[in-house]
């Protein structure tokens, strides 16, 4: 009985310390709008997607950058409403763009975590477009997010200081259409090779956060798929 319980115990903390890990990521009232529409941004933290829990304090927030399609970089505000961080953008072209925060410690030199999520205004198409932007720790489509649809593959590759890095990315769907009329969210894991690389399967339209962790930090990537 002795035996047993020590890997038991072991198990039961490793999966505490799974269960109350943090993210931070970038959500959107529409993934989608028509260009000159207000969007809702929101700068959320938690355990349970798309759910915020905490309202992120504005002085760990750095690197607020909207970068459009065309590579101009904006930024944008929010303030802190009970447990979650709310501002508007107006995106005034057509095409992909990328919003970005980085979470950072006063006393640290390097952020803790790193978001980034892709919307598509209009029905603009990418051409030439990278998702690489140099962040300390980041998730990076190597496909068009603005072309994707149900059934398609997404290859995508973990960086972490500029380099890949084979770890596991943790993904969490909020599905459009409920499975067997009551499944509203998907969860699963998926490994990246020595390359960095590996490939997300999307096998149902809805909102996509995918996140991981190296050495004390975190990264997120938020992106929605629409039904064809």
């Amino acid at each position: 009985m002795r035996k047993l319980l020590i890997p038991v115990l072991m198990l039961s903390f490793m999966a505490a310390g799974t269960a109350y890990c943090h993210y931070s990521w970038v959500d959107f009232d529409n993934f989608s709008p028509l260009p000159g529409a207000e969007v809702k941004i929101f700068l959320c933290n938690g355990h349970y997607f798309p759910k915020s829990e905490i309202a992120l304090k504005d002085r760990l927030i750095t690197d607020k950058k909207i970068i459009s399609c065309e590579g101009n970089i904006s930024t944008f505000t929010t303030v802190a409403e009970k447990t979650i961080r709310k501002g508007s953008v107006v995106f005034e072209d057509a095409g992909t763009h990328v919003v970005t925060f980085s979470l950072m410690k006063p006393v640290k030199k390097e952020p803790l975590f790193c978001a980034k999520s892709i919307i598509t205004v209009g029905s603009g198409v990418e051409e030439d477009f990278s998702y690489e932007l140099g962040q300390v720790f980041e998730i990076v489509p190597q496909k068009a997010i603005s072309l994707l649809k149900e059934g398609d593959s997404l290859p995508l590759k973990l960086l972490y200081k500029g380099k890949p890095l084979k770890s596991s990315l943790l993904v969490t769907v909020m599905l459009d259409k409920p499975v067997l009329l009551f499944i509203t969210k998907k969860n699963f894991t998926l490994g990246t090779g020595s390359d960095g690389k590996g490939v997300l399967r999307i096998k149902k339209a809805g909102k996509y956060l995918v996140t991981a962790e190296h050495k004390g930090r975190g990264c997120s990537l938020t992106f929605y798929v629409g039904q064809d």
